[in-house]
């Protein structure tokens, strides 16, 4: 079973990197499902949507990344390739 406990630590560092000074900051919301075969909420505070929004594509860019290296249920995914093997 993979450890989720360091790719969610980077996904709260690229979100936090995004968020900005916070003094008259929103909370911004978005739902996604079927990543990673689950359902995800994501919920970002900052002061403008087009901040949220940048953040939350990053969050989703990093998912797709680590997904393509360690997924055990795609056939392409580095770690069924090296499972093959």
């Amino acid at each position: 079973m993979l450890n989720l406990q360091p790719r969610l630590a980077i996904l709260l560092v690229i979100a936090f990197s995004c968020a900005g000074n916070t003094s008259h900051a929103a909370d911004f919301t978005f739902h996604h499902d079927h990543i990673l075969g689950t359902s995800l909420e994501i919920q970002i505070t900052t002061d403008a949507e087009s901040t949220a929004e940048l953040a939350e594509q990053r969050i989703l860019a990093e998912i797709v990344r680590q997904e393509k290296i360690f997924s055990s249920y795609s056939t392409t995914s580095e770690l069924s390739r090296w499972q093959a093997t």
